[in-house]
């Protein structure tokens, strides 16, 4: 266990030196939620109560806020595919899946919160409606990050799936759009769940990817009943349990027949 918590120490420590990255992506992410905020503004319908919009724009600073945790992604652990170099790291006494997944964890951890926490003051500041909203009660927001962290675990084990595909296919670019592009869409980060059909609405709670941003966010806004809590949390931990256990059987067969051409 401490090889892992110093391997997840280190990568947090490592991530803090890109900084300008971070400005630079906090700006940006800044423009796009603004530019989001008044298109949904624009596009809904005039009788649409205050509170509604107040609502939207919340969710929209959320899913920008958390952009980072979505399509960042472990560049060094592919090009140790790719070249072959994971051979070194098959020598290590250490559980590869865990290895690997406490960097992930770390760089995304890192990566969101030095863009998320200027971003979020930020639209506090905003005038209601535009801005961030506060939090329906203190509960809601304890609620809310516990949520967030565990929306950070079903996202890196997503990940050690991608990274164990590509183990398999030596294919990043193809596996990684691919779970890209479904990621962001069915966590909401292209168009908020809740402004899909009532219809699909229970189709898109369960999914594994709406466990990583909308969740969270529906608890910080009471838009998720404090007795839905309990349930809420329950569905991310039981993805947390199927996605972890499909992960590491994915990676447990590749080791198993894992093959390093060149010298």
């Amino acid at each position: 266990m401490r090889v892992y918590l110093s391997t997840f120490l280190l990568r947090l420590k490592l991530e803090t030196q890109y900084r300008a990255a971070a400005i630079g992506g906090m700006i940006c992410q800044m423009f796009f939620g603004l530019i989001l905020i008044y298109l949904y503004r624009t596009i809904q319908a005039p009788t649409q109560p205050e509170s509604v919009l107040a609502a939207t724009a919340t969710y929209v600073w959320f899913q920008q806020a958390c952009f980072r945790m979505l399509v960042s992604s472990d560049g060094e652990l592919t090009q140790t595919i790719l070249k072959g170099d994971i051979a070194y790291h098959l020598v290590r006494p250490v559980d590869q899946y865990w290895y690997w997944f406490a960097r992930s964890l770390a760089q995304k951890v890192m990566g969101c919160a030095l863009r998320a926490v200027p971003m979020l003051l930020f639209a506090l500041l905003l005038p209601y409606g535009i801005g961030l909203s506060l939090p329906r009660s203190a509960a809601h927001l304890a609620l809310c990050l516990f949520s967030l962290g565990l929306g950070f675990i079903v996202v890196c084990a997503v990940e050690t799936i991608s990274s164990g595909l590509i183990l398999r296919t030596l294919d990043n670019r193809g596996v990684t759009a691919a779970l890209s592009l479904i990621m962001v869409f069915l966590a909401g980060n292209i168009i908020p769940l809740n402004m899909f059909p009532d219809s699909w609405q229970r189709l898109m709670l369960l999914n594994p990817f709406a466990q990583i941003i909308d969740t969270p966010i529906r608890l910080y806004t009471g838009e998720c009943a404090l007795s839905d809590v309990p349930l809420q949390l329950l569905v991310q931990i039981l993805w947390i349990a199927a996605l972890v256990l499909l992960g590491r059987r994915i990676w447990a067969q590749n080791l198993k027949r894992v093959i390093v051409q060149g010298g």
